[in-house]
């Protein structure tokens, strides 16, 4: 898992774990761009996936991955979200990766 840094505008790409290796027809491909106060940086590949359920998954455990990466280091990740897209540039998803952090 490659950790952005913060600054970096292009090629980043989330985790991706939830992602099958052979897509079907009926899956759709998202981009996990992340938003650092004004700054994107954008996820150029995508993946593929199933539902916005599996979206959701695989926001939430890419965004503990960053966050635990950030929290070793001693950094935060108050201003951080994935904004999540479709193949056509909607926003279906915005999660905050302090939403990852359980308590």
């Amino acid at each position: 898992m490659v950790t952005p840094v913060l600054g970096e505008t292009s090629n980043y790409r989330a985790s991706h774990s939830f992602r099958g290796e052979h897509a079907s027809a009926a899956m759709t491909r998202y981009f996990f761009h992340i938003k650092y106060k004004a700054k994107m940086i954008h996820d150029e590949e995508g993946v593929d996936l199933q539902d916005l359920d599996a979206v959701r998954k695989e926001a939430e455990e890419s965004a503990r991955q960053i966050t635990s990466d950030r929290l070793l280091f001693g950094e935060l990740v108050e201003d951080e979200a994935f904004v999540v897209t479709d193949e056509q540039g909607e926003t279906i998803l915005i999660f905050p990766l302090k939403d990852a952090i359980r308590d």
